[in-house]
C-alpha cells in the first residue's frame, strides 16, 4: 500500500471485511507488531468508515493538569454533577465531550485517543456547589 491513496483501498468494504481487518489489525498490535506503516493503515481504515468507526459521544471529567480524561458520562448533566463533588477540592475541572473509536484494534491499552472531540472546557467549582 506504500505510495497509494489507503482510504480509497478501504472504501466500501463490506461489514465482513471490515471485522476481517480489525481483527488483523487488532492481532497485529497485540503481539507488539504494530509499527508506524500499520498506524497509517489504521487511520485510513477508520476515515473511510466515517461515522461508523466512531462510538456514541460520551462526556469526560478530569483534574485540570491531568492529561488524560479517565471517567466519562452519558450526559452533561451526570458529568458536571460528578465533577462538583469530585474536584470541588481542587478549585477546577475539565470537561469535555468525545467519541472514541467503536473497534476493538487497540482494545486494552491503557490510553485511548479520542475519534473526535468537542465542547472541551475548564470550569471553576467550589466547594459548596
Amino acid at each position: 500500500m506504500v505510495g497509494t491513496d489507503m482510504k480509497a483501498a478501504f472504501a466500501g468494504l463490506n461489514s465482513n471485511t471490515n471485522r476481517v481487518i480489525e481483527s488483523l489489525l487488532h492481532t497485529i498490535w497485540r503481539a507488539c507488531e504494530f509499527t508506524d506503516e500499520h498506524y497509517d493503515m489504521l487511520d485510513a481504515w477508520r476515515a473511510s468508515r466515517g461515522d461508523v468507526a466512531k462510538a456514541e459521544w460520551r462526556w469526560w471529567i478530569a483534574e485540570v493538569d491531568a492529561d488524560l480524561y479517565e471517567e466519562d458520562f452519558a450526559t452533561e448533566e451526570e458529568a458536571m454533577a460528578a465533577a462538583r463533588q469530585r474536584y470541588a477540592a481542587l478549585g477546577s475541572f475539565k470537561i469535555i465531550e468525545a467519541r472514541l473509536w467503536a473497534d476493538d484494534v487497540q482494545e486494552g491499552d491503557d490510553e485511548m485517543r479520542f475519534a473526535e472531540q468537542r465542547n472541551g472546557r475548564t470550569l471553576e467549582v467550589a466547594a459548596n456547589d
